[in-house]
């Protein structure tokens, strides 16, 4: 069961929603678990886990363009309009995840555990209105955005 939730979200990461058939073999497993009476305790909430990880697509979303905004800036020669794009749409999903669920758990691990690598992508990109609304987004860091709009951060300064 949790390893293919490891492989959906992985795969998440590569393609937008790449992960989905994955997520629905982990659901079909925690039914086959919940109506089995020997198997144990606890597939009813793996069933809503596995449910709410493949039905909060815009995270899923949000993941493929982050790391398409790394693959970006590992090119030898970066194109800062194919970073800006993929950014785009990476904030743009996080602002409907937000709206729509507020400071989600799922959502809320992922951007505290990238915060640092978010504020220097969207400071590389000089997307300034974005990092600024990032603090919004994910208060938690609001520290770390902070650092890249006053120029303190490992990024480009603002100019």
């Amino acid at each position: 069961f949790y390893a293919y939730l490891l492989i959906a979200g992985e795969l998440d990461t590569y393609e937008i929603l790449a992960g989905s058939p994955y997520y629905t073999r982990a659901a079909s497993l925690a039914i086959l678990g919940r109506n089995d009476p020997y198997v144990g305790q606890g597939w009813i909430n793996r069933l809503r886990l596995a449910e709410r990880l493949a039905t909060n697509q815009d995270l899923r979303r949000a993941k493929a363009y982050f790391y398409q905004a790394f693959y970006v800036m590992a090119e030898e020669k970066p194109d800062m309009a194919e970073l800006r794009k993929a950014l785009s749409q990476f904030y743009k999903s996080i602002q409907a995840v937000v709206k729509r669920e507020g400071q989600e758990r799922h959502t809320s691990i992922f951007l505290s555990g990238h915060a640092e690598e978010i504020a220097e992508l969207l400071a590389l990109a000089g997307m300034w209105p974005e990092l600024a609304e990032m603090m919004v987004l994910n208060p938690d860091c609001e520290r770390i955005y902070q650092s890249y709009l006053e120029g303190e951060g490992e990024g480009e300064k603002k100019q």
